[in-house]
């Protein structure tokens, strides 16, 4: 499913009876999308991208999503401050990507998921204090990445990370105090 280049399109709702979308969902470059809301019956999807969907405020479109089978991605949506409903989704079958999300402070959304198979990378979300919201996170099947986040003074939420199958890469992270967090 691809919703792209929508010049009017404000919000996106309508979409509530939907269980399955079997191959990604994208919503690309919708420049004056203010929320994505209405998915509210979707279980599985087989990725997500989210991006360039500059003026971005809210989205509170997934309380049901359990599974990404591929990829889950949020990318330059500037001014995404609140994400309130994916927290059922359990496992990334892909990689986890949140880039270039600068006014979003917490990642409580994400509080159940638990296993990402691939990567999993947080970069440039300025807004971003600690990890809190990845409490239940245990596996990460690549590489962890933590570049850019110029508010991160805390590794706080990865205490129950017990396996990252390779690199730990922590870069331009200026306010952060210590590792305290990967025990």
């Amino acid at each position: 499913m691809l919703l792209t280049g929508n010049d009017a399109l404000l919000e996106l709702s309508g979409f509530a009876s939907l269980a399955e979308v079997g191959d990604y969902l994208r919503i690309i470059d919708n420049p004056v999308l203010l929320q994505l809301g209405g998915f509210t019956s979707l279980v599985s999807i087989e990725g997500l991208y989210c991006r360039d969907n500059t003026v971005l405020k809210s989205i509170e479109a997934f309380p049901n999503l359990a599974e990404v089978d591929g990829n889950f991605q949020l990318l330059r949506n500037f001014a995404l401050n609140s994400i309130t409903e994916f927290e059922n989704l359990d496992t990334i079958g892909g990689w986890l990507s949140i880039q270039i999300l600068h006014e979003l402070t917490d990642l409580s959304c994400l509080s159940n998921l638990r296993h990402v198979e691939e990567s999993c990378s947080i970069n440039q979300c300025t807004a971003l204090n600690n990890l809190s919201g990845l409490d239940s996170l245990r596996t990460i099947g690549e590489d962890f990445k933590l570049h850019n986040c110029d508010a991160l003074n805390a590794l706080s939420g990865l205490g129950n990370l017990n396996i990252i199958e390779r690199d730990i890469n922590l870069q331009g992270c200026a306010a952060l105090l210590d590792l305290a967090g990967l025990e």
